[in-house]
């Protein structure tokens, strides 16, 4: 991991543990220090709690997941149908433990406790710190978890859905974890591949869907207890899942994909009949009315796709059994003041666009126009962007691009942070972070600056997600198992979850 500023050295001095979990669980590296279903205790709770169970030892099988600690207020084990899950408990002299509502035991304890997937039970020490045990399904995905400090992120949204290539059977959940890594919250989608999975700020839950090669669906929508909500879909072509963003007066910024037939990409080394899908920004109020939309066709130019793919590669899908082409691709849309923030993969550029006519102000990477932004201090100057994700204006005023090196055969994947002079047309580079763990990323991906100037970054297509501080250094790590990885992470803002809200949503969709 490095964080850089432009032709700066620097090195990562952080010191590194780890500790791998078996395939049963979840494994958790650092020092913990929370308590209960608070999400921030006070150091006099966090003393409490390591010193009602001071000496104690705790097991379960199948294996408590992480590995008991005073401080871990919730955990998981992997159910094996038909067979209880045995809890042993070591209890020193003055101290007590009670399991799933039963009178506290001294000395020792040995208790089955018969759980279904996705059910609960408590335990609790000298009556005064309670634990939470969810049972976890077979086939939720399994990652490794890293900490080296305290996050700023109490809770992470995502979905550990995607691969370069699916399995015949893959695994369609979105979750919601907290600052350690451990799954307090999951929701197994009822039809399609989850993805983009985003926690509103009513806390509700919304997922994009995987659905063919444009991925046209409604994002669902649905409560913690499980209550699925009217979903979210755009007008005149389903919802694309690549990117939602909800408004301060309630609506809802979408992306939609409109086919346009009978375009001749013969001078780009496409078909003389083609069908291409123009990108669509719409604006729609929580019922679904249209108030307003934007669109790719006749302000972004055929010419300004990565048209040397299409010669090199000669791939093209079929849409109503014609060759089919995505020329924009566009992955995310922001509202900045009365402006538009648009970035196409595709074309290898994030566009500002001005809402009132939807004229291009400035245009970030891609093939040159007049309203080209010039880059300094980026080694990467001439092509700053390569099949870039992610997009955001700062509320200082720069701009974050989730840059994943797409099409560079040389090039990592980095969040790059640019301060823009519009009026002069420069992009001035100021700050790089690199994760060389990464590898190649050729899809998917975000940045979410925190408070403290913290980032959480999902790398895309290789499986890490992260909290880092301002200076690059890993806070947290999650690393998904067998290739899987997520198309974005959200760390939920605070005050939006409660660890009871999310312990209430789960037991509601599987009570006891």
């Amino acid at each position: 991991m490095s964080l850089r500023r432009p032709y700066a050295k620097h090195r990562d001095h952080l010191t590194r543990r780890r500790f791998l979990g078996g395939a049963a669980g979840l494994a958790l590296v650092g020092v913990v220090a929370a308590c209960g279903g608070g999400e921030h205790p006070t150091a006099a709770t966090a003393a409490a709690a390591a010193a009602a169970g001071k000496g104690l030892t705790i097991r379960t099988s199948p294996p408590l997941r992480p590995s008991y600690s005073a401080g871990v207020p919730d955990y998981t084990v992997r159910c094996r149908a038909g067979t209880p899950v045995t809890v042993e408990a070591t209890i020193p002299p003055g101290q007590n433990v009670s399991v799933d509502g039963q009178p506290p035991a001294e000395g020792s304890l040995k208790q089955d406790v018969n759980l279904k997937v996705g059910q609960a039970f408590t335990f609790t020490v000298n009556g005064s710190v309670t634990h939470h045990v969810r049972c976890a399904p077979s086939d939720l995905p399994v990652w490794r978890v890293e900490r080296h400090g305290k996050p700023v992120s109490q809770w992470i949204a995502f979905a550990p859905t995607e691969r370069e290539k699916q399995p015949p059977k893959p695994k369609p959940y979105s979750v919601i974890v907290d600052d350690r890594g451990v799954p307090v919250w999951w929701m197994r989608a009822p039809n399609g591949i989850p993805t983009d999975t985003t926690v509103l700020p009513d806390g509700t839950v919304i997922w994009g869907l995987l659905n063919g090669p444009f991925s046209d669906a409604a994002w669902a929508h649905v409560k913690l207890d499980g209550t699925q909500l009217p979903s979210l879909d755009t007008v005149g072509a389903h919802a694309d899942h690549h990117d939602i963003q909800e408004l301060p007066n309630g609506n809802h910024l979408m992306i939609a994909y409109l086919p346009r037939r009978h375009v001749d990409l013969r001078r780009f080394g496409g078909p003389r009949d083609t069908t291409v899908f123009d990108g669509q920004v719409q604006e729609l109020t929580p019922d679904g009315r249209l108030v307003w939309s934007w669109s790719t066709r006749g302000h972004v130019k055929t010419g300004e796709t990565a048209a040397w793919r299409l010669r090199k590669r000669g791939i093209f899908m079929k849409y109503e059994g014609k060759p089919a082409v995505d020329l924009i691709h566009t992955n995310s849309v922001q509202y900045v003041g009365s402006n538009l923030l648009v970035s196409g993969k595709d074309v290898n550029a994030v566009y500002l666009v001005r809402r009132s006519d939807g004229k291009i102000l400035w245009k970030l990477g891609g093939t040159h126009r007049a309203e080209s932004l010039r880059v300094k201090r980026d080694r990467y100057a001439s092509a700053p962007l390569d099949g870039q994700h992610d997009a955001r204006m700062q509320p200082d005023g720069t701009l974050s691009v989730h840059d994943n090196g797409t099409f560079g055969h040389k090039r990592l994947p980095r969040i790059a942070r640019y301060r823009i002079n519009a009026r002069k047309r420069i992009a001035t580079l100021v700050q790089v972070i690199n994760e060389k763990r990464a590898g190649h990323s050729y899809c998917c991906g975000n940045a979410q600056r925190l408070s403290g100037g913290r980032w959480l970054v999902d790398w895309g297509a290789n499986s890490i997600i992260e909290e880092l501080t301002g200076h690059g250094r890993r806070v947290l790590t999650i690393t998904l198992p067998n290739k899987l990885f997520s198309y974005r992470a959200q760390s939920v803002p605070p005050g939006v979850l409660t660890r009871d809200a999310l312990r209430a949503g789960m037991d509601a969709q599987f009570p006891r």
